[in-house]
């Protein structure tokens, strides 16, 4: 719930540790006109992932990281990873893995400094 009148969304995923597209996500239907840029009025019911769903996704990412699976797998960066340490971790093209996220992150260069918990595509980059 936000405490606050005209919380701006980027603002309130900082201060719960999310990803702002993640809330844009889990809300798209429950919060009408919920954007990037939006100013939300005092007391807005939000929906946002939970510590064990973001701890899932990375455990997921870490079994699957070989390609065995088919499925999209996420990541949620730790402070000042970039693109192209992550993309070495994972085993993929640098320019991949920008080219996947730039959609998300539309200044993202191979050595960007990610914010912890920016959520990036680290596979299954052909798939849209």
């Amino acid at each position: 719930v936000t405490k606050k009148a005209w919380e701006l969304l980027p603002d309130i995923a900082k201060q719960l540790k999310v990803s702002m597209w993640d809330i844009l996500f889990l809300n798209q239907y429950t919060v009408p006109g919920i954007s990037k840029g939006c100013r939300l009025k005092r007391n807005t019911s939000l929906f946002y992932p939970s510590e064990r769903a973001k701890y899932d996704a990375i455990s997921n990412v870490r079994r699957n990281k070989k390609g065995k699976s088919s499925a999209t797998q996420w990541f949620f960066a730790r402070e000042n990873d970039t693109p192209k340490q992550l993309a070495k971790r994972f085993k993929v093209k640098c320019r991949d893995l920008v080219d996947a996220n730039i959609g998300g992150l539309p200044d993202l260069q191979s050595s960007s400094r990610l914010m912890e918990g920016t959520k990036l595509q680290v596979s299954n980059f052909d798939a849209k």
